[in-house]
């Protein structure tokens, strides 16, 4: 099965399972380790999934980045 891994989409995706499983009480490294033997090496890093179970114990709800200013890097037509 092929992951496009840049899409929104499946950020939104691994965003939303870190979070479940982190209300569900599982740390950083088990999430991980779920996600890579599921999908593979190279599927999330654990600094990503470290960084986004910091955002939601700090009360973050949201799934989405935060906005940024500025020209974006390119268009998709």
């Amino acid at each position: 099965m092929y992951l496009n891994t840049n899409t929104k989409f499946y950020k939104l995706c691994l965003r939303s399972y870190i979070k479940t499983h982190w209300l569900l009480g599982l740390t950083a490294t088990q999430i991980h380790n779920e996600l890579t033997t599921a999908y593979g090496q190279g599927v999330v890093s654990y600094s990503t999934v470290a960084h986004w179970i910091h955002r939601f114990s700090s009360g973050r709800e949201s799934l989405e980045n935060d906005s940024r200013s500025g020209r974006p890097i390119a268009i998709i037509t």
